[in-house]
């Protein structure tokens, strides 16, 4: 069997957000994973495969293989920033 079709018969899926790849469990819904990163969904605009989502359409996603995803976290004054989404990173810093 090779990688592809283990990686495909697996209760894992791989998305990216913000161009870093994540496994993640299958079901895997779209809060669940927003809060795994230490960010408050009512405080970021996420785009999914290029859709941007509303904060009441992102509470009812359900990740799924090879999702991409762009998380920006807004800040102070009304600016925008790319959320430091990096496995460890602490997401307050910039």
């Amino acid at each position: 069997m090779g990688k592809r079709e283990q990686i495909e018969g697996s209760d894992h899926i791989e998305i990216f957000a913000n161009g870093e790849s994540f496994n993640l469990e299958k079901g895997t819904l779209l809060p669940d994973f927003i809060e795994s990163l230490n960010l408050d969904l009512d405080r970021v605009i996420v785009e999914l495969n290029k859709g941007a989502l509303s904060p009441t359409e992102a509470t009812n996603i359900e990740l799924k293989r090879g999702d991409i995803l762009e998380i920006v976290r807004i800040v102070a004054g009304g600016m925008t920033s790319r959320s430091l989404v990096t496995k460890g990173s602490n997401p307050n810093e910039i």
